[in-house]
Order: structure tokens, then C-alpha cells, then sequence
């Protein structure tokens, strides 16, 4: 979602409509929050697992 947006952000096009960069933190932030709860569940459930 971010690619895109910065390119629809950057490229001169007649007409077009906003960004909506209001939005943009849930499609970025997200992954990243939820690649560090996964990491940190990852080490006491590993054990309990394997």
C-alpha cells in the first residue's frame, strides 16, 4: 500500500484525488507491530512447541 501511494503522491496527474496519508500508518505500522508481537511470542512458545 505504501509504494503506490507515494507514487500517486509524486506523480503530476490531472484530476486526481488525495492520498488520504490519514490512512497511511495502519498499511505500514501494522506488519511492523505485528512482526514484534510474533517475534517476542515466538521465544517462550518455541520451547513449548518443539
Amino acid at each position: 500500500d505504501l509504494g503506490p501511494r507515494i507514487a500517486h503522491a509524486l506523480l503530476p496527474i490531472k484530476g486526481k484525488g488525495g492520498s488520504d496519508w490519514s490512512y497511511s500508518w495502519i498499511p505500514v505500522f501494522g506488519p511492523v507491530v505485528g512482526g514484534v508481537i510474533a517475534g517476542l511470542a515466538a521465544g517462550p512458545l518455541l520451547p513449548i512447541l518443539t
